[in-house]
This record gives C-alpha cells, structure tokens and sequence, in this order.
C-alpha cells in the first residue's frame, strides 16, 4: 500500500460521471486532478490529457441493461470509445445483471470496460489503472500518449497479467465480456515499470475486406428496425446473425497493425468464444494478416470453464512484436435468443420458431406469429415459407411477398408486398400488406438483370437482360416482348445488341428506343402450327441471355434503377406483329429492378459531401468542411458519408490534420492546394483504405 500511495499522477485526470455516486480515495493518487464531465455515458472527449473515469450508473426502465452494453455497444457508441481509446482516455461501467447467469452482452471491445457487478464494484479496476499509469516510466508514458497507444498499452498489461502465461492471453480466458476483481494489480505495476522506450506494444488495427452478413429486411430476416452489421472500427468488428443462411463469411484484415518502434510484426488469431468446430479461420496469405473467418449459426451455449450462457462468437486477433503482445482486436458475432432454428442436411433452413426470449428490443423484438416453415423447390433452391400464427397459415415467396392466390406447392398466380413494423399495444413485430396484389403467372421463366453493383461517374457499362427456364417448355420458347426502362438523366443508352443461339432464324426481331426512358424489345417465332426447330426448345435451367443494353453513366448519376416487365410465349402461335399483339397463355413477368450506384467521384476537403457544382468542384470546400471534420472526432457528430473526401491531405487517414489543412487553404492560402481529386469531381488516386460509398450531389450538369 505503500508503494501504491507514493505513485505520483501527476498530469492525470479522473473523470467521476455519477455525481460522485461511488468515486475513487484520490489521496490514493498524488497529483492526479479532480473532474466531473458530466452524468452517465460519456461519448465524448474531454478535451484532457490523460483520463479515467467511471459512472455507477445502469439502465433500469424496460429497455434496461448496463451503460456499456445500451449506449456503447452501436456505431455510434463504439464510434466515441475508440477515439477515447486512442486519445488516451479510459472509462469503466458495472455490468448490473449483464452479466449474471447469462452473458447478454451483443458485442466485445477493448474500448470500454464492465466489472461483474452494481455500483462501486469498478472502482478496484479504475484504482489500478491510475496505479499502472503512475508506475510508466516517464518517457514511455510520453512517447505512449503522443502515439495514441497508452489506453491500447494498459489493455493488454491489465489482461495479461490475469493470466499466468502467452497461452492463456491468446485464449478466452483473458478476454470476458466482464471482468471480476482478480489480484493482479501488483503485477500491474511491475509490468509497466518494466517497460521501456524502444520496447513497446504493438497496435492491431482490423479491416474487413469481404463480409456476406448482408441480409435484407423482409426477405432474409423479419424485423422493424435493424440489420446484421452492427458496427466497424479498427479494433471492434460486431455483426447480428439475422439471415437465414447457415454459415456466415468475413475477410478480415490485420495488415494495417503496426509497431511504434517499426519492429516485424506476426499475426495471431484465436477462437475466443464459440464451438471451435463451427468457427473457422483460415490464413489468406502467407504471413497471416489476412483470413478468412466462417461462423456457423450459433444457438444459445455455455461459456467455458463456467455456467453463464451466451449467444456470442468472439474471435481475437492479435500482433505481436518479439517482446509484447497487442491488446486484442475482436471479430464478433451476436445470435438472436428470441428465436430456435433447423437447419437439414444441405445447410438449408428448415424452421425459425420464434419465443420471448431476452433480446434488447434496439436489436430485436418477439414477434406476433410462433415461426415459418421454409419450402424448396425441385431444384433446391428456396421458394418462400409458410408463416404460421394462433392456428392460421399464410404463404410467402423467397422475395417475402404474401401469397394471395395459388401456393408455394403449385401455381402462384397472384402476390402482396408486406411491411415489417412494431406493433405499440403488445411491443412486438407484426406483418401488414403494403399496397395492391399484382398477378404473377406460371413460373417456367424467371427474368432478369445483369447489371454491375456501382460505376464512376462517366463510365460505361453494360446491363445484360436474360431469362431462365425453370422446367422444360412443352413447345419451346416461341416469342419475348420485354420492356426495359431507365432514366435518361442519369444515363445513356450507347448500343443495343442481341445475343443467344436461340433467337437466330427469328421471324420478327426488333427494338425500339423511345430516348425517354423506354427500351421496347420484340422477338417472335411464327411456327404455322408446326414442331419448333431446334433451338427454340429450352431444356430447365438453360439460361437465355437475349440482349445486351451498352449505357454510360451520367457525370450527375446518383442511383440509376433500371427495371423490367415482359412476356413470354411458350405453348402458342403468335402473330408477327409484336405491337399490340394478344399474349394469350403468355408467361407474365417482372423481373428484378437493379440499382446501380454510382460511387468514389468526389471532392477533396468537401468533407460534409454536399452538393458540388461541376463546373467549379473546388467551390464545395468551406469553413464548415473543417468544422464537420472536427465535430465528428470530438463532439460525437456524423461520420463522413465519404471518407475521402473528408481526407483531406489523402494520408489514408481522418483526423485533426484535415480539419488544419482545410482551414489553410481556405484562409489566406495558408497551405498548399488539397491533393487531387479537387478541381474537378474524380477518384482516389492513393488507393488507400478509405472509401467513397455515397457521391455527392451534382449540379450545373
């Protein structure tokens, strides 16, 4: 104790957030200074040099839950705690109830701590962490908080020595979603004591690379709100298991971790939490910075080496630089407990029964029906499910429209779109229809688009409309009439081409481009009443690409919809007239609408992202751009809807150096012209890890 009381915290802070509710013995801690921020969570930071706080404080009204695990565990949560993590800030929360027989945290970060326990119980762990920032010698604490490394530093020492070897550190032993008050604050302090300039921890930094939790509302997963990406920072990748697939894939990068002191790094990956036979992860390269990470559906499970429950996978990742392991970096993956499911043989989900169970109502509700039944077709692939509530069933197709007439097992011949909403009275989810039915005839024919997932500004590209059989038509495919529709000020039409065997000797062949947003297609087979020749007979599964529509993307494209409508003829004779002809027994279709989004032109410095005038881009730059840069760092505000061009000196990174930069330029010339692109509207030539996934608007086109 008195080793402890002679520490000297000079230039510290500590941050009491529960009006001194449970605070720490300061004459524990010379020289450390006194503050109250405020009440609760704290989002923001300080504007202090060095701080740890706590705040007593837990959610108790129906959405009720610990600081942590309520306001810190979303984007914006996890957003605010990385850059205190890095801006050598540190904060503590009890669990109350989190984490009692059942673990109900959704997430892992190393960014925010939790003590098992109410209210004082994390006073021991901030007392330690004000012991070991003491016990730093004094240049290594200098050099650690100039780099951003002094809070990552105390992570890694304050679990490592919770466990007694490197084995355990890279095991989920060291890593709870909470932690009890173990006797390691001697060990500490010596650790840090120890430590030395040229000897520092290292930092990992992740990054995903590829990711399928992608599902969609409605289709994939049933919800008012919500989607499977939680959130994304460099040491906290969260994802909620919604989608209905039974394994789940993310590359995930390790490359941008880096040593202080420039020294060689290796690359460790762990499976923290989770059955080891159901998470894979395998080495993309040599080195081993890159892997591939499967989950397979998780259902409610026991933590090991204790009786608490969880839904959480946690895979840790970790660089190491010949003296020190880095603090970890989490993979995380969080099913939902209010819902069971079966999966067959193939993978397949077979049922989702849904139940009460505990889930906070921010990421998922009960819902009004007990569960759906999911329903394949001959070729395996997924053609709806049968919803089943208080005794009544209703049928919907793989898109999630409601079956009106017809059924799954035979003809549909009419579907409803449905929405998703809560219902206020019981606070669960229910469905309701969403506009008017629309007919759907018999499905031998599928139609679609083929069309690239973004383009840049002034690109071309090319759309590809096509069609599959489903089953062998008994005449073969005699006649198409389609209509395809854009928009003409987002794009332009370049060339239309006919492709497929199964359109030569065609009878009547023709399209029509009315300049306004309309493409007419014509394609007919007159047989006479005679056998089809040879190359109109589609065997099933024969996929029949039949036009190719060459456009180029506008300089003002935002999102560009094309969509589709047309008929099939398969089982009668037609008239050579394609205008206005009677499709008789003709296969009705709609096909998919395609949005093409038109991404990574922007504006250097524009960081706000709003409206660029083309013929004078560097006009979109202002004092406001500077000021956005700075409000999102420190004041919680949005994130860039455009990373780059918030970048402004295009290092690859966003921080307060862009904000400078841009107020240089801006007054009196100060500094230097921004890095391209900034004279015109264009694309990163860094090629760096930033990203432009929303252009700005465009006007003067």
């Amino acid at each position: 104790s008195a080793t402890f009381a002679s520490a000297d915290n000079a230039g510290d802070w500590y941050d009491n957030r529960d009006q001194n509710h449970a605070a720490i013995n300061h004459d524990h801690h010379p020289g450390l200074e006194a503050m109250s921020s405020g009440l609760g969570f704290q989002s923001v930071l300080t504007g202090r040099d060095v701080v740890v706080g706590n705040a007593s404080l837990a959610h108790t009204h129906s959405q009720w839950g610990s600081l942590v695990r309520v306001d810190g565990m979303d984007f914006l949560g996890a957003t605010a705690t990385y850059l205190q993590y890095r801006s050598n800030h540190a904060y503590w929360y009890p669990e109350h109830h989190d984490h009692d027989d059942k673990d109900h945290y959704h997430a892992m970060t190393p960014t925010v701590s939790s003590s098992q326990g109410s209210s004082a119980s994390e006073l021991d762990e901030v007392d330690k962490w004000l012991f070991t920032l003491a016990a730093f010698p004094s240049a290594v604490k200098e050099r650690l908080k100039e780099s951003g490394l002094l809070m990552p530093t105390l992570q890694m020492i304050f679990r490592r020595t919770r466990v007694a070897s490197d084995d355990e550190y890279l095991s989920g032993a060291a890593h709870p979603s909470v932690f009890d008050n173990a006797s390691n604050q001697a060990a500490m302090i010596a650790m840090a004591e120890a430590m030395r300039v040229e000897d520092l921890p290292p930092m990992v930094q992740l990054r995903v690379l590829e990711d399928t939790y992608r599902g969609r509302r409605g289709e994939d997963f049933f919800e008012s709100r919500g989607a499977e990406v939680l959130y994304n920072v460099p040491v906290s990748i969260a994802r909620i298991y919604r989608g209905r697939e039974r394994t789940k894939r993310l590359v995930v990068s390790a490359a941008e971790s880096y040593d202080p002191n420039e020294r060689p790094l290796t690359y460790h990956w762990r499976v923290l939490r989770g059955d080891p036979a159901a998470v894979r992860v395998t080495p993309r390269n040599e080195a081993g910075s890159e892997v591939e990470i499967e989950i397979d559906y998780h259902p409610e499970t026991t933590i090991p080496g204790s009786e608490r429950r969880t839904n959480l996978v946690v895979v840790g990742a970790f660089v190491h630089n010949g003296v020190y392991y880095s603090a970890p970096g989490f993979v995380t993956s969080f099913t939902l407990d209010n819902e069971e499911r079966d999966y067959d043989e193939l993978g397949r989900i077979r049922e989702i029964r849904y139940n009460t169970g505990y889930v906070h109502p921010v990421l998922s509700r009960p819902k009004t029906w007990e569960r759906d039944t999911f329903v394949y077709g001959r070729s395996q692939a997924l053609r709806g499910w049968t919803r089943h509530s208080g005794g009544e069933t209703h049928e919907f197709t793989a898109d999630g429209d409601l079956v009106v007439e017809g059924s799954l097992f035979g003809t549909i011949a009419s579907v409803q779109p449905v929405i998703y909403h809560r219902d206020f009275a019981t606070g669960k989810v229910k469905w309701s229809k969403d506009g008017p039915p629309r007919a759907v005839r018999a499905q031998d024919y599928s139609m679609s688009i083929d069309a690239p997932a973004s383009v840049a500004r002034g690109d071309s590209f090319t759309v590809t409309l096509r069609g599959t059989a489903a089953a062998t038509p008994a005449l073969g495919l005699l006649g198409v009439s389609a209509q395809f529709t854009y928009d003409p000020a987002l794009v332009s039409v370049d060339s239309l081409t006919f492709v497929g065997t199964v359109w030569e000797g065609s009878d009547f062949l023709s399209v029509i481009d009315d300049l306004s947003g309309t493409i007419r297609v014509g394609v007919v087979r007159d047989q006479d009443g005679s056998a089809p020749p040879a190359n109109a007979i589609v065997a099933a599964g024969v996929d029949l690409p039949f036009l190719l529509v060459g456009l180029t993307a506008s300089q003002c494209t935002g999102t560009a919809s094309f969509g589709f409508s047309g008929t099939i003829n398969d089982n009668l004779l037609v008239d050579e007239n394609i205008a206005g002809h009677d499709t008789g027994n003709g296969l009705v279709l709609t096909g998919d609408n395609v949005d093409i989004q038109a991404i990574g032109t922007f504006v250097r410095g524009n960081a706000q992202n709003d409206a660029v005038d083309v013929s004078n881009p560097s006009f979109s730059v202002g004092l406001a751009d500077g000021i956005f840069v700075l409000q999102g760092l420190f004041q919680g505000g949005a994130a860039p809807s455009c990373e780059d061009a918030a970048d402004a000196n295009d290092d690859g990174r966003i921080n307060i150096i862009d904000a400078i930069q841009i107020f240089q330029f801006l007054i009196g010339n100060l500094g230097p012209t921004l890095p391209a692109p900034f004279t015109s509207l264009g694309t990163d030539p860094s090629g760096d890890g930033l990203g432009c996934a929303t252009p700005p608007n465009a006007i003067g086109c």
